[in-house]
């Protein structure tokens, strides 16, 4: 493997701190799960821990989008409803 190659690959695998707040209805003690090429990351919520950093980027990402298509689904409900006349 190149220097490079091994310098990315440290970099994506070095321990960083997360936090996932429990979403409303999930119980007390709950967990997220998230897998990675068939290896799976179980994240306590409410509670920091130390993840690799590319599955905390992939949390980002996936917080990106869920925001994402909140925004996508309230201009839709806004739509809808100036189509109905209300």
């Amino acid at each position: 493997m190149k220097k490079t190659e091994q310098e990315l690959t440290a970099f994506y695998e070095e321990k960083v701190p997360v936090m996932i707040r429990r979403p409303a209805g999930m119980p007390i003690g709950a967990s997220h799960t998230v897998t990675h090429n068939g290896k799976n990351y179980q994240i306590q919520y409410d509670e920091q821990v130390m993840i690799p950093r590319k599955i905390a980027l992939i949390l980002q990402e996936k917080e990106r989008n869920e925001k994402k298509l909140e925004l996508r689904m309230a201009n839709l409900a806004g739509t809808v409803q100036n189509l109905d006349g209300e």
